[in-house]
């Protein structure tokens, strides 16, 4: 049966999500993303509260898994919130990069 992954991460690491995007569909399995670098708009709070939720409900609601783009070992306060409710629902967390290894997004 098909997963469904919820992928999250800094809007600042975009990009990288690309080839995971496509490694998850090879895998047969199902990502889901909103990937948008919003921070430079006037109703940027708004909006980040907005897609917080959102994304929290989906992982609630349909998470499988959660992938956590963990890219220079940043982890911000969003994904943080979005672990906790996977934690909370007995999600499994996975992560793009081992816990611990150094990695650069360059």
């Amino acid at each position: 049966m098909n997963k469904f992954i919820v992928m999250s991460s800094s809007a600042r690491f975009t990009d990288f999500w690309i080839d995971a995007r496509i490694q998850i569909i090879k895998n047969g399995d199902i990502p889901y993303s909103i990937y948008s670098d919003w921070r430079n708009r006037a109703d940027y709070k708004e909006l980040k509260f907005l897609l917080d939720k959102s994304y929290q409900d989906v992982i609630r609601l349909y998470a499988d898994e959660l992938l956590v783009g963990n890219f220079e070992g940043y982890i911000g306060e969003s994904t943080q919130a979005e672990m906790e409710v996977a934690r909370q629902k007995g999600i499994p967390i996975k992560y793009f990069y081992p816990i611990g290894v150094e990695n650069d997004k360059a």
